[in-house]
């Protein structure tokens, strides 16, 4: 299982739209995990993978991430299987990287196309300049993704991602 958590200290996720946040956030892992995937020096394949978006944490705190359960191979341009070694196949930090630039990548693509809205003390972000400077913050901090072994197969994995799914945090409810 693959977990995709963005560094969370330099681009709170509140900072711009939600939903827009959402899309690059779940655009960027995809295109991070198909052009990996299909690199001749991790895997050379395409990959098979679904993902989950989490919101909450498990206190119920606001802290978005993914959970993304991936095919232990994949199929190449000749329609063949291709295994994946024992361990993950894309090294941790390449992962995070990879995803940190396609994150911002789309992100700067939003600003340029003014698509982002900024809220509060983030509206400071509308001026090109200081933008640009909290694009370079992101780019030079770390940014992490953590990987796991299955648990013990496939129904394992459902039954812990589906405590996530249903029902809603408390505070979604109402109470």
């Amino acid at each position: 299982m693959l977990l995709f958590a963005k560094h969370v200290g330099i681009l709170p996720y509140a900072t711009i739209h939600a939903v827009i946040a959402t899309v690059l956030y779940v655009k960027a892992l995809r295109k991070t995990l198909v052009e990996l995937s299909q690199d001749e020096k991790h895997l050379g394949a395409q990959i098979g993978f679904f993902s989950l978006l989490h919101t909450w944490s498990q206190d119920l705190h606001y802290h978005p991430h993914i959970h993304t359960v991936i095919l232990a191979g994949g199929l190449t341009k000749d329609n063949c299987w291709r295994s994946s070694s024992n361990i993950f196949f894309i090294p941790v930090k390449v992962l995070s990287k990879k995803f940190r630039g396609k994150f911002l990548h789309y992100l700067k693509q939003y600003y340029h196309q003014n698509l982002l809205v900024f809220y509060g003390t983030a509206q400071q972000y509308q001026h090109r300049k200081t933008f640009s400077n909290l694009l370079n913050q992101c780019y030079n901090k770390d940014w992490y993704s953590y990987t796991k072994r299955t648990f013990s197969g496939p129904l394992a994995i459902v039954k812990y991602l589906g405590k996530y799914t249903y029902p809603l945090p408390y505070p979604m409810l109402g109470l």
